[in-house]
């Protein structure tokens, strides 16, 4: 039930087995930072999503809902302030 989950989380923001979704909250963080680093938080969670599976269980999702939450008032911050 737990790679379930965390499966279903990080799908539902935009990390999927073909990439990130356009239009997703992973797209939107994904324009604000530009280039993507190799071993960043985006890098982590895109390869979650592109295995389809939350492999990492239970303790994944906390980390998830903390990028989400710090994702969108990342993007909010910068939307506000151009």
């Amino acid at each position: 039930a737990g790679n379930a989950l965390t499966a279903t989380a990080i799908s539902a923001f935009g990390f999927s087995t073909g990439g990130v979704v356009a239009g997703s909250a992973a797209a939107g963080v994904q324009s604000s930072i530009g280039a993507v680093g190799a071993g960043s938080a985006f890098s982590f969670f895109q390869s979650l999503g592109a295995l389809g599976e939350g492999i990492l269980g239970t303790a994944v999702l906390p980390v998830a809902v903390a990028v989400g939450v710090g994702a969108t008032g990342y993007c909010l911050y910068n939307e506000y302030n151009e």
